[in-house]
């Protein structure tokens, strides 16, 4: 019984692991989908896009917008930046942000131009 104890614990052990060093698809919604695809379409020479121009072009309210930045934030799908004189944060796509389109999304737009 002892060693049937300890097996289940090496075998617990054992799948805590490999969950552990599985990689996990993580579920975005739509529309942080949405914001990660019009950050990967911004060139990399830009800065950036602000939530007033994130919001306009998937066509949520800022308050909305900002909510999904958090939540993607939280996953350092992006990169935020100060630019110039303002106070604006400007966002653009992480490596992460860009392997999660990778990896979890088919046929990603690239060809398009942000203005």
């Amino acid at each position: 019984e002892l060693l049937q104890k300890k097996d289940e614990e090496i075998k617990r052990l054992k799948d805590l692991v490999n969950a552990k060093n599985s990689p996990q698809k993580i579920d975005l919604s739509e529309e942080c989908v949405k914001i990660l695809s019009l950050l990967n379409e911004i060139p990399e020479d830009s800065d950036g896009l602000v939530i007033s121009q994130i919001a306009s072009h998937i066509q949520i309210p800022e308050s909305k917008t900002k909510y999904y930045l958090d939540l993607l934030g939280e996953e350092n799908h992006f990169i935020v930046s100060y630019v110039g004189e303002g106070y604006e944060f400007y966002y653009s796509i992480s490596t992460k942000g860009r392997k999660y389109l990778f990896e979890n999304i088919d046929n990603i737009s690239s060809d398009k131009q942000v203005n």
